[in-house]
Parts: structure tokens; C-alpha cells; sequence
């Protein structure tokens, strides 16, 4: 399993003028699973979606010769090592309302690294609990999405900016029960 400190290490130079194809290796090579998706777009480009995700080299510049300008997804829980917390800003939704909600109670402390995206939201990185399935789920009236095992995440590009890259303090989401315990704090 790859750790949070490679998929971070790798995504602050995502945000840089660096090609897609690259970082995708690039974090292949570190370990990290991705497949392509539509360009401009989250639907996957592979028949099996985050199933077909590779560390693959091969696989991996054919995949991004045949599609250049893809987007690159990487599958969350154990596949990658990495969680997330999918903070959403969609019209009346705001997610970091239930975000702080959570924070609140010590439900969402201790993230690896925190990253804005394109519409205005947020996704905080947490490490992924080796041997111990975190399926991913949705509180959509909430604006929060937890990917773990099961989803996946777009986890850059150029407009996608860091945060933070240092953790605060609190222990990291590293439980089902802490995903579990989510739900009913964030639709309070």
C-alpha cells in the first residue's frame, strides 16, 4: 500500500505545469494505482472503472497515448493508501458547514494534507487503515463525500491548489467506526 506522504508528495507537483501522463507514472511508481478519466470530466475511460487502476507502467502510457488529455483518477481505501473526505460547495450546499460540524466533535482531525478544488471545495487526505475495509459513501444534503474503499478521487491538476500539508493535531480518521460516526454529526 502506498502511504499518504507519496500521493502528497506527488499532487503538490501535480498543481505545477506538469503533464497528467507524468504524475500519473510518477505515482504509479510511488505505488499509487490511477486510470483515466474523460477529459474535463469524472467518468472512467476503462471498461471496469477503478477496478482496471495500475501501477503498471506499460499500461499506463498507453493508456494516456491514447487519451492525452484524460484525467487522472486514483482509486481511494486500501488500493492507494489514501482516504478522503470530499468537502462539496453546490448551490445551497455547503459542505464545509458539515465539515466543521464534524471537526467539532474530533470526527475529521488529523488529515495528511488538505487540497481546494475547482469548485470551490475541498478534499482532505487521511491514511487509509491497512486490513480493515472503509467503504465509501455519500451525505450529499450534507456536501460531504467519504472515498475509501470503493471510490475514487480526480486528485488534481492545475486548478486544484494546497491547503495544508502538514497534519494538525488529533489522531487521522483511522476506523470504520470514525467513517461510521460521520454520517449523523454531518446531517445534523
Amino acid at each position: 500500500m502506498a502511504s499518504v506522504d507519496a500521493v502528497a508528495s506527488l499532487l503538490i507537483r501535480a498543481t505545477s505545469s506538469w503533464a497528467v501522463s507524468v504524475v500519473a507514472r510518477d505515482l504509479a511508481v510511488a505505488g499509487v494505482p490511477v486510470f483515466p478519466c474523460l477529459p474535463g470530466g469524472k467518468r472512467p475511460l476503462t471498461e471496469h472503472g477503478f477496478h482496471d487502476a495500475t501501477t503498471d507502467l506499460e499500461q499506463i502510457v498507453a493508456w494516456w497515448q491514447k487519451h492525452p488529455t484524460a484525467n487522472l483518477a486514483v482509486p481511494t481505501g486500501a488500493a492507494s493508501g489514501v482516504m478522503v473526505v470530499d468537502v462539496d460547495v453546490h448551490g445551497p450546499v455547503d459542505g464545509y458547514r458539515a465539515f466543521e460540524r464534524a471537526h467539532r466533535t474530533g470526527l475529521v482531525s488529523g488529515w495528511q494534507f488538505l487540497v481546494a478544488t475547482p469548485s470551490g471545495g475541498m478534499h482532505a487526505y487521511y491514511p487509509a487503515t491497512p486490513d480493515r475495509e472503509q467503504r465509501s459513501w455519500q451525505a450529499a444534503r450534507a456536501g460531504i463525500d467519504f472515498r475509501g474503499d470503493g471510490g475514487y478521487i480526480l486528485p488534481g491538476g492545475p486548478r486544484y491548489r494546497s491547503l495544508s500539508l502538514s497534519a494538525p493535531s488529533g489522531a487521522p480518521l483511522s476506523s470504520p467506526s470514525c467513517a461510521i460516526a460521520l454520517v449523523p454529526v454531518l446531517c445534523a
